[in-house]
């Protein structure tokens, strides 16, 4: 898993010169910390050179301290305090090296006051694995790099790293093989960087990739969001709440009256008109014969009077 930040190491050296102080900065980083014993680990190296020599030899190295006490570390409301003890004896030992000079795999070293970025690659040895502090010892696995501007001056850093054995990774069984082929197939294809350049193959790593993470991890975050976007506007596009069913579709909303409303319109005849000539024998003739013309809500209001007089007399 990488980390959310690259973890680096810097250090710099001063040359006095009687012009003045010429000086050597080497920055080294990793984009994780924790590795797979027997697979190969890859650090991020930038040399600014600003001396008058070139920097013409790299070497990055393995080294296992194991730690061991003489007395149990206290412990305060349930937690241990290991970090606080002193330990009685430290056994430093160097599991494995690696040498890039000038010329050799790929590299042309640092010329006078340049700077270089480059990925450098060292393979883990099988069977190591971190140890945490106990009662009584711990095993610690640092990766050191070493700058040589001269063959005098030196200039290395240090960067704690974390080793896990191959089974720590829960692999399932019908499997293993499978897995134990790819990371032997990936070891020996990335093992030797000059051979693959030999034989006209890209390299399958990128140069300074610990120090472009957060970039990178920048980078992921917004495909994520833009992904997440898209997705909720296809959500919205395809919703049945935009687009109505098609069997609703071309039918156009038609307000329907009341039944009253219906039988009063059918009960009310309009005069005729006069349009042929016919005379109607003046105002009088009309308004005599619109008196004649009942609505339904007067018919069923006589209907009612009757119907009340006669339940009277009875």
């Amino acid at each position: 898993m990488s980390l959310p930040s690259p973890l680096t190491a810097s250090d710099e050296v001063s040359i006095p010169r009687s012009a003045g102080q010429e000086t050597v900065k080497l920055t080294a980083g990793l984009h994780r910390q924790v590795w797979v014993s027997g697979s190969s680990i890859f650090v991020d190296v930038h040399i600014a050179n600003k001396h008058r020599k070139p920097v013409r030899r790299l070497e990055l190295t393995l080294e296992r301290d194991i730690l061991s006490y003489r007395h149990a570390a206290p412990a305060t409301y349930g937690r241990s305090s290991a970090q606080d003890r002193i330990f009685d004896n430290k056994e430093r030992t160097v599991l494995t090296k690696s040498t890039f000079k000038a010329g050799t795999v790929g590299w042309n070293g640092v010329d006078a006051h340049t700077s270089d970025t480059r990925t450098c690659e060292l393979e883990l040895p099988r069977g190591h694995a971190n140890i945490r502090c106990g009662k009584y010892f711990e095993v610690r696995y640092f990766l050191n790099i070493t700058a040589s501007p001269s063959s005098s001056r030196s200039i290395s850093v240090q960067l704690p790293i974390v080793l896990i054995h191959m089974n720590s990774l829960d692999v399932v069984p019908n499997s293993v093989a499978q897995v134990a082929a790819a990371v032997e197939e990936k070891r020996r294809s990335l093992s030797s960087p000059a051979r693959t350049t030999e034989l006209g193959r890209q390299q399958s790593y990128a140069q300074g990739r610990a120090f472009a993470a957060p970039r990178q991890q920048s980078l992921d975050r917004q495909r994520e969001h833009r992904a997440d976007m898209d997705d909720i506007r296809h959500i919205i596009d395809t919703s049945p709440r935009k687009h109505p069913p098609q069997s609703k579709q071309g039918f156009a909303t038609r307000k329907v009256t009341s039944n009253l409303r219906v039988l009063g319109d059918i009960s009310y005849q309009t005069p005729p008109t006069n349009s042929d000539g016919r005379n109607f024998e003046g105002g009088s003739g009309l308004r005599d014969r619109l008196r004649r013309i009942g609505s339904l809500d007067s018919l069923r209001s006589k209907r009612s009077a009757i119907a009340e007089r006669a339940k009277r007399l009875h």
